[in-house]
């Protein structure tokens, strides 16, 4: 999985994430001053990384008919833990409440 994907959903800034990226790429052996490594280009891998992901859910959902979009943010409790995260469960499904005649899909789960 891409790493810009991955702090996007882990809800870290932009500049964090740079924060984060500079000792990981030493650690791996790469200097950190000859990477391209600033906000604005965390910012635009993110927004590329969420545009591949838009992308690929489009052309895995065959829809021939109208649907509606349901989501609703919760606070859930963390399987293994103790701690409660922020959960955006998103449910696709057929339009006017015939839900028998159609498949629904869990999307994403954030």
């Amino acid at each position: 999985m891409n790493v810009a994907a991955v702090l996007d959903r882990n809800k870290v800034s932009y500049r964090e994430a740079v924060r984060l990226i500079i000792p990981i790429a030493a650690a791996l052996g790469h200097d950190p001053a000859e990477l391209p490594l600033s906000r604005s280009s965390v910012k635009r891998k993110r927004e590329a990384a969420r545009q591949n992901f838009s992308t690929e859910i489009k052309s895995n959902l065959e829809i021939k008919e109208p649907i509606v979009v349901h989501w609703d943010s919760k606070i859930l409790p963390v399987i293994l833990g103790s701690q409660k995260v922020d959960r955006l469960p998103v449910l696709v499904s057929c339009a006017g409440g015939n839900y028998w005649g159609c498949q629904n899909w869990l999307v994403e789960q954030v």
